[in-house]
């Protein structure tokens, strides 16, 4: 009798528990594939040769029997906070990141040194242990923390220069630009963009000083942008000069 003709299901290959056969599309035509649970309870097709030969013994939570220990371990800018589950073959684990960001993290990239950190040491190396007070963000000053969010970081209260109004703004959004004031200014560049007759996106280009590399924006739209940007007092805080 073939190997493939035997009944196996309801039987234990190492951490597998063959619960039936897959489906006739499930892998490659010519082997067959049974739906397993490991004991991690994942259900996933393996190979019923696999099965049988010894090869596949588990979904791969067996050779991280370890990774209880790592909780509380400190990679790089990561600190695991607990395991998480196993998606796509890969073990997944809950960090909390020195700037105080949480998020999911793929554990073999945390351990190799590929993710070091949520991204905030490429801007400039700032995380929640650096003061940020008195630091001009576009037209925001940095003021005192106003509280912080276990997966999203520090929150910061921050005065606007503009209207002298205090907002509220989350730390990543100052150091990385995307917000520049408490929002009294937003209605400028729209308003700029309705008389020159082009689209807000155009302004920004030429604001940036970059429509040469763009098309559609003209150096007659740049000129007429920048000349009605001056008669409106919009200056964003990212345009290096309006020449």
């Amino acid at each position: 009798m073939g190997q493939d003709n035997i009944d196996i299901i309801g039987y234990q290959y190492g951490y597998w528990t063959v619960l039936g056969e897959s489906p006739r599309h499930v892998g490659k035509s010519h082997h067959k594939y049974m739906q397993c649970r490991c004991v991690c309870m994942r259900k996933q097709h393996v190979r019923k040769d696999d099965l049988t030969s010894g090869k596949s013994k588990s979904c791969g939570c067996s050779r991280s029997a370890h990774i209880d220990s790592l909780e509380g371990q400190k990679f790089n800018s990561w600190k695991i906070v607990s395991i998480g589950p196993i998606r796509n073959t890969h073990r997944y684990v809950l960090c909390v990141c020195d700037c105080g960001y949480m998020g999911e993290v793929r554990l073999s990239a945390v351990k190799c040194g590929q993710s070091r950190s949520c991204g905030c040491t490429r801007k400039g190396g700032r995380t929640l242990l650096t003061d940020i007070a008195g630091e001009e963000f576009g037209h925001l000053v940095a003021l005192e923390v106003h509280h912080t969010h276990k997966k999203s970081g520090a929150y910061w209260r921050c005065l606007c220069t503009v209207c002298g109004n205090d907002t509220v703004v989350q730390r990543s959004n100052l150091i990385n630009g995307t917000v520049s004031s408490c929002g009294c200014r937003r209605g400028l560049g729209r308003k700029v963009a309705k008389l020159a007759g082009c689209s807000e996106s155009a302004v920004s280009v030429v604001m940036h000083n970059k429509w040469r590399n763009r098309g559609g924006v003209t150096p007659e739209l740049a000129a007429r942008v920048k000349e009605i940007a001056k008669e409106v007092g919009y200056s964003p805080w990212y345009n290096i000069a309006i020449t």
